[in-house]
């Protein structure tokens, strides 16, 4: 007769085995850094929370007390028992063959999942040692559980607990981080223009992104409006964007573009044309 470890030890190997062949070294190798990211120390304890204040501390404390009592739990692994009827994956909605290896969620009496089914409901990755967190008949992993109740700011992960906060490009921020991405001058109230998803106040934009236009050679900044044609730039201005020969306006008109030079008509187009040709002939003559 096998002992319990024994028989423990052998449903843990078929639990491995039936893992997606790219997630088989989960326990080993990425488990330590999808811990960090499934069940951030700052969301477990307040003590490694730089930003929460005593004023929400009670907040958190009853947010963890409620994650306790009515959402945390571990997934038991154990063998399935089809002989009463059909058992089908929670997640995928496969039939489970009877005594294959699933596991089994004590808050969702009822439902069992293939061992690569039992993942976070939000970033579907598979639940660092089948801890999980239920809430709407789903599992989350404890990041994505916490962000389905309270914002979490993008600077520096913390969720925010603050009555105020600033939403920004579709993310969270604390007040006191939404900051040029740059040289971190307070944002809050303040005119930034977003790059690559991340804030930037207007003079380190300008130092950073802005264009130089073809005609005066000068930085097309934020405040100034521009043109772009492939890897052109030119201001919006009656200088700047219009024709190298007439010198017509050519905002909001129909142009002409060769040899990065703007033209209002073929015939100032030509206009150039023939004076380079009477110079090459000049050139020639002499």
């Amino acid at each position: 007769m096998l002992g319990e470890s024994q028989i423990f030890s052998k449903r843990s190997q078929k639990y491995v085995s039936m893992l997606p062949e790219d997630k088989q070294e989960f326990a080993t190798q990425l488990r330590r850094r999808q811990l960090q990211r499934q069940l951030p120390l700052h969301d477990l304890d307040p003590r490694f929370c730089n930003s929460l204040t005593d004023k929400e501390l009670p907040k958190y404390e009853k947010f963890a007390e409620k994650r306790r009592k009515k959402a945390a739990g571990i997934g038991n692994i154990g063998e399935v028992d089809s002989s009463c009827g059909c058992v089908k994956c929670h997640s995928c909605k496969g039939v489970m063959e009877n005594r294959c290896v699933a596991v089994f969620a004590g808050r969702m009496v009822g439902s069992c999942w293939h061992p690569g089914c039992f993942t976070c409901k939000s970033c579907k990755e598979l639940l660092v040692d089948n801890i999980y967190f239920y809430k709407g008949a789903e599992i989350y992993c404890g990041r994505h559980y916490a962000d389905l109740l309270y914002p979490r700011c993008f600077a520096c992960d913390e969720i925010i607990f603050a009555r105020e906060y600033t939403q920004a490009e579709n993310r969270a921020w604390h007040v006191q981080h939404f900051c040029c991405w740059y040289c971190d001058a307070p944002l809050a109230g303040q005119r930034y223009i977003a790059k690559n998803n991340n804030p930037y106040c207007i003079v380190c934009f300008d130092r950073l992104f802005s264009k130089i236009c073809s005609t005066c050679q000068r930085p097309i900044t934020a405040d100034s409006p521009g043109m772009t044609h492939g890897d052109l730039h030119w201001h919006a201005c009656p200088h700047c964007f219009s024709c190298h020969v007439c010198g017509t306006s050519l905002i909001n008109n129909h142009f002409l573009l060769r040899e990065g030079n703007l033209y209002c008509s073929v015939d100032c187009r030509q206009r150039t044309l023939n004076v380079h040709q009477a110079s090459l002939a000049r050139n020639y003559a002499t």
